[in-house]
């Protein structure tokens, strides 16, 4: 996934690619808003991390 090649980034949920924050009901149709691969790659890492911090903590 870390280097998968894409224009738009969606998931299942909205909030897994922050979509309240990028448009709002009232704004008008922007497809840029989902063009966001940095939030991408920081929602890999963020996630890598988590997995990472439970594989190695103690039991």
């Amino acid at each position: 996934m870390k280097n998968g090649q894409f224009d738009i980034w969606l998931s299942s949920h909205a909030s897994q690619f922050s979509l309240h924050e990028k448009h709002k009901p009232t704004d008008p149709y922007r497809p840029e808003a989902f063009f966001d691969k940095a939030g991408y790659h920081k929602s890999l890492a963020t996630l890598k991390k988590r997995y990472d911090d439970k594989i190695h903590s103690p039991r």
